[in-house]
C-alpha cells in the first residue's frame, strides 16, 4: 500500500498524509453515511428506495444494498433477538 500511496503522491505533487487523509476520509463518509441510514426503522419498499443506499466506487464497484437483502436481515435479527431471548418458537 505504500507504493501506491508514494506514487499518487509524486503523480499529484501532493505530500503523502494528503493522500492517506482524503483516502480515509472518503471511507469515512462511505461509513457514517450509512451508518446515518434509519435501517432500524420498518420502512416500506418505496421508502427504503428513497434512502438511495448504493455507492459507486469507481475502479471497485458498486456497493447496493437491495429491499429484498434489507427485508432478509431485519428477519435474521429478529430470529437473533427472539433466541436469545429464550424465545424461538415464539412469533412477532
Amino acid at each position: 500500500m505504500e507504493t501506491v500511496i508514494s506514487e499518487l503522491a509524486r503523480r499529484l505533487n501532493l505530500p503523502p498524509e494528503v493522500i492517506v487523509k482524503t483516502y480515509k476520509a472518503y471511507w469515512l463518509y462511505i461509513r457514517e453515511t450509512i451508518q446515518g441510514l434509519p435501517l432500524k426503522d420498518d420502512l416500506g419498499e418505496d421508502e427504503f428506495k428513497k434512502l438511495r443506499p448504493n455507492f459507486n466506487i469507481p475502479k471497485l464497484g458498486k456497493l447496493t444494498c437491495t429491499y429484498k437483502r434489507y427485508i432478509g436481515v431485519k428477519k435474521k435479527q429478529q430470529h437473533i433477538k427472539r433466541r436469545s431471548n429464550g424465545n424461538q418458537y415464539q412469533e412477532d
